[in-house]
């Protein structure tokens, strides 16, 4: 039996490419996003993450073994006009992912990605996971958020 990935986001800048990954390695995989725009090697489902109901009938109907959330709001600079809107898609959107999988009743692992973001104006070049988290942007704070939730 195949394992099953689920991707949320899958058809911006990095999902096609990892629906390719993942394929090539066997997975059945399975995405989701706003459009429902397709992607090669994939099942794709329209589904705004911010939409719970959504959420959980396409992660019910997947079932993964593998969840990678890529969906979000990206922008530093449109968190500062669309704050709101972006604490919505990043914070609410992943606690939709999460709360999906719970009532699933799944144990899949789950890949977040986050951002350099959540520490500010860095003081330490490269900058380690160890450095203070001190987030200036609506964006990094989201992302901050996002950690707390994982």
């Amino acid at each position: 039996m195949k394992a099953k990935a689920f991707i949320t986001g899958v058809s911006g800048f990095v999902g096609p490419y990892l629906v390719r990954h993942l394929v090539s390695r066997g997975f059945e995989v399975f995405g989701c996003d706003r459009k429902g725009s397709a992607v090669d090697g994939c099942s794709v489902e329209k589904c705004d993450v911010t939409d719970a109901a959504a959420v959980a009938a396409v992660v019910k109907k997947a079932r993964p073994d593998f969840v990678f959330h890529l969906a979000g709001q990206s922008s530093v600079a449109k968190s500062w006009k669309e704050p709101e809107l972006t604490w919505k898609v990043n914070v609410d959107g992943f606690r939709n992912v999460l709360n999906a999988v719970t009532a699933a009743n799944i144990k899949p692992r789950i890949l977040l990605v986050s951002s350099a973001e959540v520490y500010g104006i860095p003081i330490i070049f490269p900058t380690p996971e160890t450095h203070e988290i001190a987030p200036v942007s609506p964006y990094g704070k989201s992302k901050v958020e996002q950690e707390r939730l994982a």
